[in-house]
């Protein structure tokens, strides 16, 4: 036997397009909730990872408890200003210069509009915008470590951080499946904003301007199905994976203290001391 005839039958092949052609339309396509899952997946696992400065779950969780207490809870306006800083030093070690510079950039701009804009224009106009600048730069620092919780953290390693530091499963549970289910609905309205725009609607704001009826009707009608269908896999994974027992789940991540911490630890010291000797400044 031949070396042709050998290879032959060892790799079949279609003989004309349209014998394959059946076998590539009888395999189904993938859903919508299974390639938003996929890249869901793909996004949160990526958001876990950081190049630079690793910091243990727990300690993410009580740092941003503290970054809230402390920036929200009526100090001085320099230890907003310290917290932010600190917050743009994590972007930077944790290798995330994008968020960094933006961070940073919203975080000055209205810092300079509240301290120098009254300065040197004195009316009310000023003073109103003033106002609304810095409680934009106090929500800024809150939300912008918050991002950066959200970025580096992902949902397997919080849960696992909430059940060591023994919270309620009513807690637990319910947070869980928000965080996954929010990207993935925002998975499902990209797609149905692409399928929109295949059928000649704009979608969008100029969209919903000019014709707020079919959009909203566009829109609204499939992201309601698909959040229905999205909430019944998302319950069905959490009884698979024994989320309805009344044991106590264990976790494969692996959750350690180490110098990331120690220095997020001494940084926090420091916060919190200048919030407390630090009243008398008057920044």
């Amino acid at each position: 036997m031949s070396a042709e005839a050998t290879l032959s039958e060892a790799v079949p092949t279609a003989s004309t397009p349209t014998e394959a052609a059946p076998a590539a339309a009888s395999s189904p396509a993938p859903s919508a909730m299974q390639r938003a899952s996929t890249g869901n997946a793909g996004t949160l696992q990526a958001g876990a990872v950081t190049s630079g400065l690793s910091v243990d779950p727990r300690t993410s969780i009580a740092l941003l408890v503290l970054v809230n207490i402390l920036v929200l809870g009526g100090g001085p306006f320099i230890l907003t200003l310290a917290t932010a800083a600190f917050v743009a030093v994590l972007y930077l070690l944790c290798g995330r210069w994008r968020g960094a510079l933006k961070f940073s950039v919203f975080i000055l701009v209205c810092a300079t509009v509240f301290l120098v804009l009254p300065r040197l224009v004195a009316n009310p106009v000023t003073a109103l915008v003033a106002v609304a600048a810095y409680w934009f730069t106090r929500f800024g620092v809150s939300c912008g470590y918050a991002a950066f919780f959200i970025a580096t953290t992902g949902p397997a390693q919080i849960a696992a951080a909430l059940v060591t530091l023994r919270f309620p499963r009513s807690v637990v549970v319910p947070l869980i499946v928000v965080i996954r289910f929010i990207p993935t609905v925002g998975q499902e309205l990209r797609a149905i904003n692409d399928a929109m725009l295949l059928r000649g609607i704009r979608p969008g704001a100029l969209g919903a301007i000019m014709h707020p009826i079919r959009s909203s009707e566009f829109i609204l009608v499939p992201l309601l199905a698909a959040s229905s269908r999205i909430a019944d896999d998302l319950s069905a994974s959490s009884m698979l994976r024994g989320l309805g027992t009344h044991r106590h789940p264990t976790t494969i991540e692996a959750l350690t203290f180490g110098t990331g911490d120690i220095f997020v630890c001494i940084c926090s010291l420091l916060l919190i001391a200048l919030r407390i000797f630090g009243g008398g400044i008057i920044l």
